[in-house]
């Protein structure tokens, strides 16, 4: 049987809800104080104020498409310079090509080599559920290298 781990509570994050609990308590305690001792014709003009303030930001970000406080950066893209293809002629197999291609096919034969016991299975299947595309990745890569060969 595995045993399972057991974790310490987390007794930073405890105490940090301990503190944030006492100061949301204060808080509230000091605008219940601070609002008891207003009327109820100052609550109202307080209340248009605010709501004022907060409707006046919000056309200001829907007016300025959410760019309100956003500034452009000053970054300039350099000049992109022309590449020149060289006047020889260039081969189509060179010789890191062939080791590319080795490689690929020496990587397919390894997973289809996988196939082959049961533990390979194993190993196969958790490398293919980790990286799901990698068999179709390899062909393709083999493909375009055959169709280059060809060329």
């Amino acid at each position: 049987m595995e045993k399972k781990k057991t974790m310490p509570p987390p007794v930073l994050d405890n105490y940090l809800q301990l503190i944030y609990l006492k100061a949301k308590a204060r808080w509230a305690e000091w605008m219940d104080r601070n609002s008891s001792k207003l009327g109820a014709r100052e609550i109202k003009i307080l209340f248009i104020v605010v709501t004022a303030l907060f409707g006046t930001l919000c056309l200001l970000l829907i007016l300025s498409g959410g760019q309100l406080f956003y500034t452009k950066p000053s970054i300039r893209p350099d000049i992109i310079q022309t590449i020149r293809a060289p006047s020889a002629a260039i081969t189509t197999e060179s010789p890191a090509d062939t080791l590319a291609m080795k490689k690929i096919r020496a990587f397919h034969s390894y997973m289809e080599n996988l196939s082959v016991t049961e533990g390979g299975r194993k190993t196969r299947d958790s490398i293919l559920e980790a990286r799901p595309g990698l068999m179709d990745s390899i062909r393709i890569l083999e493909t375009m290298y055959n169709y280059n060969k060809d060329e």
